[in-house]
């Protein structure tokens, strides 16, 4: 393994804080549509899902640029040091960029997301959490923001403990969020917009280049919702500082719930 120079590793970290905040910064100020996410896992770029349908232009310009240095930012850090992070983590989640649309409709449907994790896979998370949040306590943070990670990283560690006695499968379900999806044409010349393509909205965010040939009628946003009641709603279940907006569940005892209900 590498030494990493603490000096350096601190350096790359506060370029890609400032990165992400110009490039946040700038996404809100064109937002057409951006939700709250769940998770502190999904800190750092965004702690929302942004989309912004933009017209080419030197602001648009600008916007591109600030999405590239976030992608420079993130490539320095993890080709640094990348046995302290996780590049799949939503910390280095990137904008997707599509060009020339001609039509975009953006819906928000109402989703509860579950995933299993097994309590070794936990264990690498919360050491991984726990060295990322050690380092920024070494970069220009007010006391109270120090405070708080300091309370993050004991509470980190005591689940590393708890996590590592008691091994076996867990499920992350996360509280009805909001899935933003986009339906979206390109400019396909004189045969018309290419085939509509169908993408989620990320931590990264996601920008629309207009083509000048995309009327203001043809951006449209609509709003569903549903929701269902699962056997979640009568298991106990925990907080884990990696998901504070959601819950964790044993999975044994999941399994146990269902095979009553079945009777």
């Amino acid at each position: 393994m590498n030494i990493v120079d603490p000096i350096k590793i601190n350096t790359l970290l506060a370029n890609k804080q400032s990165a992400d905040q110009r490039l946040k910064k700038a996404l809100n100020h064109r937002s057409l549509v951006s939700d709250k996410i769940n998770g502190k896992e999904d800190t750092g770029l965004f702690s929302e899902r942004i989309v912004a349908v933009v017209q080419k232009g030197n602001a648009t310009a600008r916007l591109v640029e600030y999405a590239k240095e976030v992608k420079r930012a993130n490539s320095e850090l993890l080709e640094y040091a990348p046995q302290h992070f996780e590049a799949t983590n939503n910390f280095f989640k990137e904008p997707l960029i599509i060009e020339n649309v001609v039509r975009v409709h953006i819906s928000t449907n109402k989703a509860i997301s579950s995933h299993k994790i097994s309590s070794e896979t936990m264990v690498k998370r919360l050491n991984t959490f726990v060295s990322v949040k050690t380092k920024l306590l070494l970069t220009a943070l007010d006391d109270n923001e120090k405070e708080q990670l300091k309370e993050l990283i004991e509470q980190a560690k005591s689940e590393i403990a708890y996590f590592t006695r008691n091994k076996g499968d867990y499920r992350r379900r996360s509280a009805a969020h909001n899935d933003i999806v986009a339906m979206y044409n390109t400019y396909g010349g004189k045969t018309g917009p290419n085939s509509a393509q169908k993408v989620h909205a990320t931590a990264g965010g996601l920008i629309f280049i207009r083509h000048s040939a995309c009327k203001d009628e043809n951006i449209i946003y609509s709003k569903k919702s549903s929701t269902n009641q699962s056997i979640y709603d009568v298991a106990n279940g925990f907080e884990c500082v990696l998901y504070p907006s959601s819950t964790m569940y044993s999975e044994s005892e999941i399994e146990l719930l269902r095979q009553a209900r079945n009777k």
